[in-house]
């Protein structure tokens, strides 16, 4: 993982309202390095409907 202290500084401090997150392969390696697992650093759960309203959000902007 190729990434400065800033940007690990970035990941430590996101909040949940912000738009930014961190990346998935981040932050799978972050967990590995921790040995826990990537779910244990979440600070939200991802609701199924809000999965649903992105996939077709991204869709029908295909679409056009």
């Amino acid at each position: 993982m190729q990434k400065t202290g800033r940007t690990f500084n970035r990941y430590c401090n996101l909040m949940v309202q912000d738009h930014s997150d961190i990346p998935t392969q981040d932050l799978d390696i972050i967990a590995s390095y921790l040995e826990c697992s990537a779910d244990e650093l979440k600070n939200y759960k991802v609701q199924r409907s809000a999965i649903l309203h992105k996939i077709v959000r991204k869709s029908s902007k295909k679409l056009f």
